[in-house]
């Protein structure tokens, strides 16, 4: 009778936390789930339980339960993931920002037995702002035989997608179709997303009237007692329309605030977006904004989406976060005393400032400072903590006014204030960000050092540039070869006289 029991407890536990999501409860039931034994969990209720983790937001405890049969210990005797398992695992990766690893493991994935995977392609597009190459993943997931419910989400999925890639008639003819039928099914979550989605597709068009109205439609259907996410992006595109009609910035900081409380990154970037479309349309364009907005975004889709809406660009290559009168650390070099240029405490403080928003995830920092290894849940985070303890240790002793916050499960980099009259521990203190950055290596940055030394109209020896660099023999030699099988150097010669230059 145990087993019976069992799976009595687990069925009762997927149903209600489905209905609970779907009727927008997701904040209730983040601690019922939270606090599962996953160990202890029967097989076949491994991949909807861990679906139900994902969207209430638990993506640790999701990849907890999925990765004994994903990645399964030796003395385990399991049968293999299947596609869907290895589906459901691959959006979780993503989840925590091992998007790499995650588009290596829904390569496995037979799109036949599990046609989530397009769904859980496209998010993975989502993450970076490229919904354009989004929509044909979406519309092949939709092409499929779905459940009327799979079917309704994937459409306000291709409805985010398309209004985000501006095609507005198609965009709004489905929005309308996903209301109504929302509407129709009760299924108020869905209903309160479209909504959503009207309204920001109108405010992008500034048709003001009907934007108003589809956000006092969204405000009528939320319950009194709802706080989660889905009713505060209601909030904030009432103040995005207030400031697009008035110009007053004051409800839309108030919102930015909140959202950064919430941990919602990527709703402060386009908070960000609208202040300086607002702030250009008023001809106080606030060029620190911009650059700012820009030289902190990673995605060269949110990128060109800023150039479109602003007009604006950049007039340098390089921003200065911090005091711009300090001492500054050119973050691709590594100019400073200490600091191994390449090694894992300086790519862990190049890979944190790369997205001035979105604080650097553990998953993150794993897939790029283990590029080449798989993420263990068990294992892998512990690895990137020890690296976080060497560089906060290492700032601590260079006496740089630094502090590696960590907070909504990822890593941020904060200037202190002033505490002493000390240059490098008074708070005075800057980094040089690139406009255009690839992975940081030991060869790369120390290039990036030699570009600065040498121009493309001089010829150097080896022994010039070991001295201006500071670096072995051995070492310059593996660096040159690097370099001419990337075509960046030009040699000649083949012996003690050999000179280079730079392409």
């Amino acid at each position: 009778m145990k087993p019976l029991i069992a799976s009595r407890k687990y069925d009762t536990l997927i149903k209600e936390c489905e209905d609970g999501l779907r009727a927008g409860r997701g904040q209730l039931l983040r601690t019922r789930l939270a606090s599962v034994n996953s160990s202890r969990i029967p097989r076949q209720y491994r991949k909807p339980i861990a679906s139900l983790c994902r969207r209430a937001g638990l993506n640790q405890t999701g990849l907890r339960i999925l990765s004994p049969i994903v990645h399964p210990l030796r003395k385990l005797a399991t049968a293999p993931a299947d596609s869907s398992e290895l589906a459901e695992y691959a959006i979780l990766l993503s989840r925590i920002g091992l998007v790499q690893e995650a588009f290596w493991t829904i390569d496995k994935v037979n799109p036949i037995e599990a046609p989530e995977a397009d769904l859980f392609r496209s998010h993975f597009y989502f993450s970076r702002w490229d919904y354009s190459k989004a929509l044909p993943h979406l519309k092949k997931y939709l092409s499929g035989d779905l459940a009327p419910y799979a079917k309704l989400v994937g459409n306000v999925n291709l409805s985010a997608a398309l209004v985000q890639a501006g095609d507005k008639k198609e965009a709004l003819e489905q929005i309308e179709q996903n209301i109504e039928h929302a509407k129709r099914d009760q299924h108020r979550r869905l209903w309160l997303n479209s909504l959503e989605l009207k309204a920001e597709l109108h405010i992008k068009n500034e048709a003001i009237g009907e934007a108003q109205l589809a956000l006092k439609e969204a405000v009528d259907l939320i319950d009194e007692n709802q706080v989660d996410v889905d009713s505060f992006y209601v909030s904030i595109w009432q103040a995005v329309l207030t400031g697009l009609q008035t110009g007053q910035l004051e409800p839309m900081l108030k919102v930015r605030g909140e959202a950064i409380q919430r941990g919602l990154w990527e709703r402060v970037r386009e908070i960000d977006l609208y202040l300086c479309k607002i702030e250009v349309r008023n001809n106080l364009p606030n060029v620190d904004r911009i650059e700012h907005l820009i030289f902190g975004t990673p995605y060269p889709a949110f990128r060109e989406k800023v150039f479109k809406e602003t007009g604006c660009w950049p007039q340098s290559n390089y921003y200065i976060l911090g005091n711009r009168d300090a001492p500054c650390v050119d973050i691709t070099a590594g100019n400073l005393v200490g600091l191994k240029p390449g090694k894992k405490v300086h790519q862990v403080l190049d890979i944190i400032l790369r997205d001035f928003y979105r604080p650097a995830s553990v998953g993150a920092l794993f897939s790029e400072l283990y590029p080449t290894e798989r993420f263990n849940v068990r294992t892998s985070p512990s690895r990137v903590h020890q690296v976080l303890c060497r560089t906060r240790a290492w700032l601590k002793a260079q006496r740089i006014p630094v502090n590696l916050k960590s907070e909504n499960h990822g890593v941020q980099l904060q200037l202190l204030p002033k505490k002493s009259s000390s240059a490098l521990s008074s708070g005075q203190f800057s980094f040089c960000v690139p406009l255009d950055r690839e992975a940081l290596s030991p060869f790369r940055s120390h290039w990036a050092r030699l570009q600065k030394t040498f121009t493309t109209e001089i010829e150097f020896l080896a022994i010039e540039a070991r001295q201006a660099l500071g670096m072995k023999p051995s070492t310059f030699k593996s660096m040159m070869q690097w370099a001419l099988q990337n075509d960046l150097v030009v040699r000649n010669g083949l012996s003690v006289s050999t000179k280079y230059r730079l392409k």
